[in-house]
């Protein structure tokens, strides 16, 4: 957690991070103005030693302030190291597996197969500039997406049996609709 005043200097900080108990962020005091010029609260990530850090930050405004018109009287961030420690927990939450990578197009390994229920996809985390810092790579098994792929294919198969069905019976009757009128 950091705390910045109005003018961006550094006030507080404290860290569980490697059993340091202070940490830097990487970011220079200037750069705290300039992130919440735009937006009161923001979501970014930050390249850190332990691997890519996900940062919220919002202003400080007095108490009573709830939609923050008055002016800041500092700056709050709080963030979170995204190591293997970290993604292993979201992977056994999300019943998937999660990678972070690095590099402009690091998919190695993310291969979707949607007739096997393997969902795969990647999101870029950005910096507060919206360049990237690093991608996470997400893969899933999903039963309920390979029963859905089969079964698909299947009420297709019945659909056009039925339609092949309704086309030949409505012809027929056709037919015979047209042909005893014109024979008698």
């Amino acid at each position: 957690v950091w705390v910045y005043n109005a003018d961006g200097v550094l006030l507080y900080n404290v860290s569980n991070i490697g059993g340091q108990l202070s940490v830097k962020l990487p970011l220079a005091e200037s750069e705290i103005k300039e992130i919440f010029e735009k937006d009161k609260i923001r979501h970014f990530f930050v390249s850190m030693p332990g691997g890519p850090m996900e940062i919220q930050g919002a202003t400080i405004h007095k108490s009573f302030d709830i939609e923050k018109r008055t002016p800041l009287s500092g700056y709050l961030l709080a963030g979170r190291i995204w190591d293997k420690a970290y993604t292993d927990n979201l992977s056994n939450l999300t019943a998937s597996s999660i990678g972070v990578g690095s590099g402009p197009d690091d998919e190695s390994g993310l291969v979707s197969d949607v007739e096997r229920g393997v969902i795969a996809f990647q999101k870029v985390l950005e910096d507060w500039r919206g360049r990237a810092v690093a991608r996470v790579n997400i893969s899933s098994h999903s039963d309920i997406a390979e029963i859905f792929i089969r079964d698909s294919r299947k009420m297709l198969l019945i659909l056009l049996g039925y339609a092949f069905a309704l086309v030949a019976i409505l012809y027929f009757v056709l037919m015979i609709l047209i042909n005893v009128p014109l024979d008698s």
